[in-house]
């Protein structure tokens, strides 16, 4: 009686290993091979499509008002989180934005040309003694 029940415990096993081995359970092996994509092999290739785009997309450097480190995505303008100068990607670089009129000038010992800010200014004469 005891080898019998023995047998009987590999019953079981044994038809699913039958099965499983013939082919029958293909369904089977198709819906475990689905989760293991939707579970593993997804977010595997999506780290790496992620960390590629990272790497060739975002810039690293320096706030060139105050030096701070910032990163810039190419394309796009950006604030310094230091300071709040607008910074954007340039040939780069991290450049600073002007957020006023500009004007390029040639300089006459270098041929260099660089950007000079122009800003608009009214003067009112006030006399100090009106100020309160």
């Amino acid at each position: 009686m005891v080898a019998a029940e023995r047998a009987a415990g590999f019953i079981f096993p044994a038809i699913i290993l039958g099965l499983w081995a013939s082919g029958q359970f293909k369904w089977l092996f198709d819906i475990v091979n689905f989760f293991f994509i939707l579970i593993v092999v997804v977010p595997v290739v999506g780290l790496i499509a992620l960390n590629l785009w990272v790497k060739t997309s975002i810039v690293n450097g320096e706030c060139p008002s105050c030096n701070a480190p910032s990163s810039v995505v190419k394309g796009q303008q950006s604030i310094c989180l230091n300071c709040g100068t607008p910074i954007q990607v340039e040939n780069g670089k991290i450049e600073r934005i002007s957020v006023y009129s500009q004007a390029v000038e040639v300089d006459e010992r270098t041929g260099k040309k660089k950007t000079v800010d122009v800003v608009d200014v009214d003067v009112i004469e006030v006399d100090a003694r009106d100020v309160k």
